[in-house]
């Protein structure tokens, strides 16, 4: 991969006007080279020579800012719009892994933008909100975020576990006990569970 991302770097240089099969390319490249750590020595300028040079960090940024040019060049092509998020939602694990929740939030919010049909996306977003652990507030987006990722993909049986289990934490909150809690939470789970057939296409706000 980190020979494919030199490749298309160059094919880049000899054409350097709006070329969108190398560009895109070059984005892939990069992107994988940050997700299996191909990382070379030496050389981090930029995208030229040395193009999958540098931190994974750098590898990670690089390959969205590219896949952000070629989304640009075809802004009608999904696929583009879909791999640019990837990179983003990427983006977005590295800075949960690191605790950094709310930057974190504020990509996998990005590639939603990009991808609002992707229940994978949803459920890091819940997974960062709830991390970053600022009260309520965060507490309902994140139950809105799992209960969007649960619409969107009903067969991720993590997702709907960890629905379960921040509705329970929600109700044992707001009734100031576990054994009211847990009642409250299967009445809610059955009362959203019969909304979201009758409205399929009801979107939660967070």
């Amino acid at each position: 991969h980190a020979e494919a991302a030199a490749a298309y770097a160059h094919a880049r240089e000899l054409r350097p006007q709006p070329y969108y099969e190398a560009t895109h390319h070059l984005g892939l490249a990069l992107l994988a080279v940050a997700r299996q750590g191909e990382f070379q020595d030496g050389d981090t300028d930029g995208e030229t020579g040395g193009a999958a040079g540098g931190s994974p960090r750098e590898v990670l940024h690089r390959a969205a800012s590219v896949l952000r040019q070629a989304a640009a060049m075809r802004p009608a092509d999904p696929t583009a719009r879909h791999e640019y998020a990837s990179a983003l939602g990427s983006i977005g694990t590295t800075h949960a892994q690191a605790a950094r929740f709310a930057d974190a939030a504020r990509y996998f919010r990005r590639a939603l933008l990009l991808a609002p049909t992707n229940a994978q996306l949803y459920r890091s977003l819940a997974n960062a909100l709830h991390d970053e652990g600022r009260g309520g507030r965060h507490a309902a987006r994140a139950l809105a975020a799992l209960e969007t990722a649960v619409r969107l993909d009903p067969s991720d049986a993590h997702a709907v576990n960890e629905l379960r289990a921040a509705r329970l934490r929600r109700a044992a909150t707001r009734t100031g006990g576990w054994s009211r809690g847990i009642e409250q939470a299967v009445r809610a789970e059955v009362d959203a569970d019969a909304a979201v057939r009758v409205r399929p296409q009801a979107e939660p706000a967070f």
